[in-house]
């Protein structure tokens, strides 16, 4: 047939070929659903998966990314590694991150699936249940009350065990013991000063008198970090080498301790105890010389004559230091000027003069005025203008200020370093008379750069105006008056 086909037909390529006589019709849904159940087969290698899925799709028309979709739909991996070799556009390029992939051992292998039974681990070990020791279930699964695996025991488990604390062997030593009175009863007591506290039996605590019980909710750890919970607590009075004391102890229940009482490190903190003979004594610790109470005093000194309003205690101090003060040179130059660096591609900026009332309008002149005569601002031509702003201070009188927000937003802030707060209070703790200063407007004495000052401009209903002198509202106005006082 093939003969007779070739005989009769003029055929040149493959695909003439292949669409002609040979053609086979097949649905295009037919197809699709093929591709969809064909999953790769656990021995089966990828390159073999991938012509067997490429043989499926010539009985149709599909594009090649969505062959390559179908294939990696069949691989039994992860999603998160599907995701990857779906962006693949070509067979080899979705074989290369593949063969990646399966060399790094990313590809998940398929779970096993269980059926139940004794054993379900892959490794063949027994199941154990670790709450009842059962071999029959799972801890999850298991239904049963907790065991001990140390004694048997129901109900606990064995960090809890009962047991592990009666297991500790106490040398039990009659001069260990100390004799007291403990609310006008006689009872033997085992001083450790290892234990934080001091501690009472329960069977003891139901024979004592005039006990009044607070409620206690802290938990005692002991050797191997078993937990004790107390019950109450209470304030007992204790009478030992004549001496009377007033103390706390916990009442913890039945036999979790071996003695009746145990007197603790609070206890015997309160006396001078020593050891005599392998017999302990209590004496009365020496009194603690009282630290005398110094109360922070503030006064207001001004030095009017031989006068000095102050204690008599601090007087000679601070005559002393009056005397040695010796004033600094008068500098007539800053060693400081500031400087406004601006950031790039910064456009200048002007704004219209603010409205305000007639008398805030005569307190911005007035201010002006004082500025001008005093050498702090001068006239101004610049090609930026910001905003006067009138504040009331708590006196009632106004303050004028300059609104340089958008200035601040410019500029560049200074890394000049500021002393930690912490640090300033750390040196002065040694220190017993503390001078207070007032630094008012300091920040005037430093002069601004020539260049600088046009971006200082401000503006008001009579004229614009900028500072020569570091001005206030300013971001940088801080590290500034830093580096002022250091220099």
């Amino acid at each position: 047939m093939v003969k007779l086909f070739l005989e009769s037909e003029l055929v040149s390529t493959y695909e003439q070929l292949k669409n002609g006589e040979f053609k086979r019709a097949s649905k295009s849904a037919d197809v699709h659903a093929k591709l969809t159940h064909r999953k790769k087969k656990s021995d089966e290698s990828m390159h073999e998966y991938m012509l067997t899925m490429k043989k499926m799709t010539a009985l149709g028309q599909i594009d090649v990314e969505s062959i390559i979709a179908y294939i990696v739909d069949g691989l039994d991996i992860t999603s998160e590694f599907k995701f990857a070799l779906y962006g693949s556009k070509s067979y080899n390029e979705l074989l290369g991150k593949y063969e990646l992939y399966e060399s790094k051992c990313v590809i998940e292998k398929p779970q096993k699936q269980y059926s139940g039974g004794r054993k379900n681990i892959t490794d063949g070990k027994s199941i154990r249940c670790y709450n009842c020791g059962s071999n029959e279930q799972m801890r999850k699964d298991c239904k049963a009350e907790k065991k001990c695996f140390k004694c048997a025991g129901s109900g606990y488990i064995s960090l809890n065990c009962p047991q592990a604390v009666k297991s500790v062997q106490v040398v039990k030593d009659t001069k260990r013991l100390k004799v007291v009175l403990l609310n006008a009863t006689e009872v033997a007591c085992l001083v450790d000063t290892g234990s934080d506290v001091s501690i009472v039996c329960q069977s003891l605590y139901n024979k004592l008198q005039s006990t009044v019980m607070q409620k206690c909710y802290s938990v005692l750890r002991g050797l191997g970090s078993a937990k004790t919970q107390r019950l109450v607590s209470f304030m007992g009075r204790v009478h030992v080498d004549g001496i009377e004391a007033i103390q706390n102890f916990v009442v913890i229940p039945y036999n979790h301790i071996e003695n009746d009482v145990i007197l603790g490190f609070d206890f015997a903190s309160q006396f001078c105890v020593t050891l005599n003979d392998g017999e302990f004594i209590f004496t009365k610790a020496p009194a603690r010389p009282e630290r005398a109470k110094v109360e922070p005093s503030m006064y207001n000194i001004v030095e009017t004559g031989n006068n000095i309003d102050a204690s008599p205690q601090y007087q000679p101090m601070i005559e002393s230091m009056i005397a040695e003060y010796k004033p600094a040179e008068n500098n007539t130059e800053c060693p400081v000027s500031m400087k406004i660096v601006l950031e790039e591609r910064t456009k200048p900026f002007r704004h219209q003069p603010s409205r305000h009332s007639a008398v805030e309008s005569e307190s911005i002149r007035k201010q002006v005025d004082v500025c001008l005569q005093d050498g702090i601002e001068r006239k101004s031509s610049s090609n930026f203008a910001s905003l006067v702003v009138v504040v009331k201070k708590k006196d009632g009188t106004d303050r004028i200020c300059v609104d340089f927000r958008q200035l601040n937003s410019m500029v560049l802030k200074d890394c000049f370093p500021v002393p930690r707060m912490d640090d300033v209070l750390e040196q002065l703790q040694p220190a017993n008379v503390f001078v207070v200063m007032d630094l008012e407007n300091s920040f005037l004495h430093v002069p601004i750069e020539e260049s600088s000052r046009k971006f200082t401009a401000f503006i008001t209903k009579e004229m614009l105006f900028e500072f020569n002198r570091a001005l206030y509202c300013f971001c940088n106005l801080i590290v500034l008056s830093v580096a002022y006082l250091k220099t």
